[in-house]
């Protein structure tokens, strides 16, 4: 998948200076783009942030639940217990000790991900956090 082959002749033009994690930023936002336009027109696709899955005061983990274990079948049995999903924390990677990943992107990569990302970003409230605007502002703006 690359600009050219989908048509986006402004991304084609800064394709050949971006490093792996520019490609990679453009690439997400492409994915998030069709997924959004898909979750809009169709009631076969639903999209969760990942945080709210497991965030027992989101509200996200019931709707989820029944998008997934809704079957022709029968409902999957995590419907009669919404709870026994989170129970077990089976991702170690959501311990608080660590900085946000975002927070070590380079000025460079905070504005490559803003020049792709930003309206995928948004969509899901994301962008908006102070230390996000402020890194992205020390960049030299767009690519």
């Amino acid at each position: 998948m690359t600009p050219a082959r989908l048509g986006d002749i402004a991304a084609a033009g800064l394709w050949p200076a971006l490093d792996q994690f520019g490609r990679l930023a453009w690439e997400w936002a492409v994915i998030e783009e069709h997924l959004s336009r898909a979750a809009a027109t169709s009631a076969a696709v639903a999209l969760f942030r990942f945080e709210d899955l497991f965030s027992r005061h989101s509200g996200a983990l019931d709707p989820f639940l029944r998008f997934v274990c809704d079957q022709p079948s029968g409902d999957l049995p995590f419907l009669q217990d919404p709870d026994q999903a989170v129970r077990t924390v089976r991702n170690a990677s959501a311990s608080t000790d660590k900085a946000l990943a975002w927070s070590r992107f380079s000025p460079a990569q905070a504005a490559q991900i803003a020049q792709f990302c930003a309206p995928g970003m948004n969509r899901h409230g994301y962008g908006g956090e102070p230390g996000w605007t402020a890194l992205v502002a020390s960049g030299q703006g767009p690519i």
